[in-house]
């Protein structure tokens, strides 16, 4: 696990520029996905990991087949092998492993697996902070368990761990990252009511922090109030006492 994580960067804009390959093997530049239009969850992995991006993606389509909002209609998924030796037929395989599992008419426009070079591939990491590397004793990549939510024109907005995601997490970073392009009033309404929790990963309450924070304010004024009430008390005490002795 030694030098494996994430090292996150909110906000930070991808480097559109790099070229991968698509699932039909034609080069291909980030800037065709993030091309203002739709967000994009990005995950980085590799097609022939015998468990944990699998699981990750199972995840991923779960919580997507619980939303309304549709891959390809509303939103992309762009998922990145970071194995240099895995080529375009691998990606075309597991796109149609991920379709058959999602079962949209919209998603085939929507999900896009990409292979490249090492060289693109660790710009692209290094980019968004995500280290991992071979295991030789494994023989076999060692690599966090995360995807990351991205606006329209490619800014990071949000990053999910876990191979299980909360669909009201999914669906909110989406309409957030789609900078109202997508989703409801009621999730627009639902985004200033909750707020985004980096220790449970989920949006909660907005009113549960506000009432915190009332509550820490008003308990300073209170105590600050009656240490001014006793201070006075005890002057005028003082006050009167030496009053009296003259």
């Amino acid at each position: 696990m030694r030098d494996i994580g994430i090292d996150e960067k909110p906000g930070l804009s991808l480097p559109l520029g790099l070229k991968f390959f698509n699932d039909r093997g034609e080069v291909v530049s980030l800037k065709d996905y993030f091309d203002g239009t739709k967000p994009v969850v990005l995950q980085l992995g590799y097609f022939g990991c015998p468990q944990l991006c699998g699981q990750i993606t199972q995840g991923m389509v779960a919580s997507m087949l619980d939303l309304t909002l549709n891959l390809g209609d509303d939103y992309r998924v762009v998922y990145v092998s970071f194995d240099p030796t895995e080529q375009y037929q691998l990606a075309a395989q597991k796109k149609q492993s991920i379709l058959q599992s999602y079962q949209r008419q919209t998603a085939s426009a929507g999900l896009h697996l990409l292979t490249g070079d090492k060289k693109e591939i660790l710009e692209l990491a290094r980019a968004v902070g995500y280290k991992f590397k071979w295991v030789e004793s494994q023989r076999q990549f060692s690599h966090p368990a995360a995807i990351m939510v991205f606006t329209p024109d490619g800014k990071l907005s949000r990053y999910l761990y876990g191979v299980k995601f909360d669909p009201r997490t999914l669906r909110l970073s989406l309409v957030e990252a789609g900078q109202g392009k997508i989703g409801t009033t009621v999730d627009r309404i639902m985004l200033i009511c909750f707020m985004y929790d980096g220790t449970t990963g989920k949006y909660g309450p907005k009113v549960a922090m506000l009432v915190m924070r009332t509550g820490g304010a008003l308990t300073v004024i209170g105590l600050a109030s009656v240490l001014t009430y006793v201070y006075t008390r005890e002057r005028r005490r003082k006050k009167r006492q030496a009053a009296s002795l003259i």
